[in-house]
């Protein structure tokens, strides 16, 4: 199982991707159309609580049972779908700044999960209240708005 965790620095936006045994993979772009860099990668040692942590490259550019991957981006920024899918969940209810501690939204706060053709599913959290722009059921596109990005759940 394959899980990214997308946040942003002042503001926060995951993503994570679960993927099945799926023939044909689906290609994933950036889910935000700024030029803002990696912060944290996803913790590949697969051990949580040893104390230790290594990215995908096997270097140290994660942290300890981190589960996705962190973009700084700022408060507000546009969080758009990585890959076509569907809509199968969403949660907009959690104020815009969370913290560790903070469960709202099972510690995403604001998300929205998409399923795609590969079996796999991305779940986009940390977003701004109100901002989701996207109803279960819904088919969208690679690049469509899904909603801004926040600092909400943990």
């Amino acid at each position: 199982m394959k899980k990214h965790v997308c946040m942003m620095t002042l503001s926060i936006a995951a993503l994570l991707f679960v993927s099945t045994t799926a023939s044909a993979q689906v290609k994933h772009r950036r889910p935000y159309t700024s030029g803002a860099g990696v912060t944290a990668h996803y913790d590949t040692d697969g051990v949580k609580g040893n104390g230790r942590s290594r990215d995908y490259l096997c270097r140290g550019d994660s942290y300890d049972g981190h589960s996705g991957t962190d973009f700084g981006l700022p408060m507000g920024s546009t969080i758009v779908a990585s890959a076509a899918g569907t809509v199968t969940r969403t949660n907009n209810g959690c104020a815009n700044h969370g913290g560790l501690g903070s469960t709202c939204g099972g510690y995403l706060g604001n998300w929205v999960e998409l399923s795609h053709s590969d079996g796999s599913r991305t779940v986009y959290a940390h977003m701004q209240l109100g901002s989701i722009k996207v109803r279960t059921g819904q088919r969208v596109q690679c690049g469509q708005v899904l909603g801004r990005s926040a600092s909400s759940g943990n």
